[in-house]
């Protein structure tokens, strides 16, 4: 138990019921007069409000930090107000004056200067939280910036090593060293790209246009049959089913192509559709691979942590997941029968 957060989120519930306390006992000798019925509710609402605020912010997922410094606040503003408070009411008793329901008023009062105190407490935490990812955000571009240097650099020599490798290397053994150092470089290149990808969505807000599914489908069937001339992949869809969405669908469903023509045997089929359904423009991917993993399924459909027993074989399922959902789509995985391959569906919004 965090003893400090406990203490911070409590002091403010302690804040509403000691409002609470006073207040609901002076109702009965406010309550024949209509102002006096109205302040005994406001200060009612602010006391049940302030009960209700410690249990909330103990829970949140602000940092104990952070409720310490909303927990100040409230608490400056309790003890500022009361002691302006005392001061005028020593002050109108030395000028012979007096106030009705002293306590009350001052309750009242000091429950709506608590309010804003508070208030004044979470701009603060967050303007300081803002800052706080704006120092972060800075770290995390320069150590992107790096790695994706690290990434290519180490790409190309792996290439330049495994090319003179496998043309020069002579016997078999060195030559097929050379392809996998070449196979190897060309997966840390792609990683690369995927990487600046990633970035270019986190820095970017994707505004939604109109997009032809089949002008970006049909150039990478075309591009991938000529790659990978032992595949057959085809794509056949409605027309008029045109989606919310951007050029980079074309990457989330490139990603999908390529993962299937990697792990479907060496002469796999892959098909694509697309068709409108209701709302929604749904695009299928189908192969006739070994499927996709439960393990893996689970990382994708729950958003659940890896872990080392646990994990993606890489970024693609990702990529093309985080890709659709900031065009406002889904990515889904429908379960298949053992040995039927994978489906990947896309549901986006239609134009």
């Amino acid at each position: 138990m965090n003893v400090s957060r406990l203490v911070s989120a409590g002091s403010l519930s302690l804040t509403g019921l000691a409002l609470f306390a006073i207040v609901s006992n002076s109702v009965g000798s406010v309550a024949s007069d209509l102002a006096g019925l109205v302040a005994a509710a406001f200060g009612l609402v602010i006391s049940v409000l302030f009960v209700a605020l410690g249990p909330v912010v103990y829970r949140s997922d602000l940092k104990t930090v952070h409720i310490d410094r909303v927990a100040g606040w409230n608490l400056l503003g309790v003890v500022v107000t009361a002691f302006v408070l005392a001061l005028i009411g020593s002050y109108q008793r030395a000028a012979g004056g007096t106030v009705s329901e002293p306590l009350f008023s001052a309750a009242v009062v000091v429950g709506v200067s608590a309010v804003a105190h508070v208030l004044i407490g979470l701009n603060d935490v967050r303007r300081i939280r803002a800052r706080e990812l704006s120092e972060q955000y800075k770290r995390s571009a320069v150590i992107n910036r790096l790695v994706r240097h690290n990434l290519r650099h180490t790409a190309q020599l792996l290439l330049g090593w495994g090319d003179q490798l496998a043309t020069d290397g002579g016997d078999d053994a060195t030559v097929h060293i050379g392809e996998r150092l070449k196979a190897t470089g060309d997966d840390l290149g792609t990683m690369s790209d995927q990487v600046k990808t990633v970035t270019q969505l986190v820095d970017s807000d994707p505004e939604g246009e109109t997009v032809d599914p089949r002008a970006l489908l049909e150039p990478l069937v075309d591009d991938r049959s000529a790659a990978n001339p032992e595949a057959t992949i085809t794509v056949r869809g409605d027309d008029s089913a045109a989606v919310v969405g951007g050029k980079k669908l074309k990457i989330a469903f490139r990603e999908i192509v390529e993962n299937a023509l990697e792990h479907a045997g060496p002469a796999p089929t892959v098909e694509i559709t697309y068709e409108r359904v209701g709302s929604e423009v749904v695009v299928r991917i189908a192969d006739d691979g070994p499927g996709i993993p439960d393990h893996q399924r689970e990382l994708i459909e729950q958003n659940v942590e890896e872990s080392d027993l646990a994990h993606g074989n890489g970024l693609g399922l990702w990529l093309s997941k985080w890709i659709v959902e900031a065009y406002g789509g889904e990515l889904r995985l429908p379960a298949t029968e053992d040995d039927e391959g994978a489906v990947v569906e896309f549901h986006l919004d239609a134009a």
